[in-house]
């Protein structure tokens, strides 16, 4: 651990800047160590969110071939209904 009364000439010119704008040398340091740490979690941190996108992109796109198949389903149900409601209708206004 550096003393706080170091010597400026000796140093890099971030540490210089640092040292003029009042920071202590173990202070940058610790700052610099906290960064990094910070930057390791952030790519971790992506990793697991692409790894989870990947899990999670067959099951939609298993739902939506799965929503697909019930809509045409659907939709030949309401073909199949519609001359049958054409026959109702048109019995209820013989009845009427």
């Amino acid at each position: 651990m550096m003393a706080t009364n170091w010597d400026v000439s000796t140093t890099n010119w971030y540490t210089t800047d640092a040292w003029r704008a009042g920071c202590q040398p173990e202070a940058l340091a610790e700052a610099l160590k906290i960064g990094e740490q910070i930057i390791e979690l952030m790519r971790q941190a992506i990793d697991l969110v692409e790894r989870a996108c990947a899990d999670v992109e067959p099951i939609i796109e298993n739902t939506t071939v799965r929503c697909q198949l019930i809509l045409g389903q659907l939709h030949a149900q309401t073909d199949r209904l519609d001359p049958v409601l054409s026959r109702l209708r048109a019995a209820s206004k013989a009845v009427a």
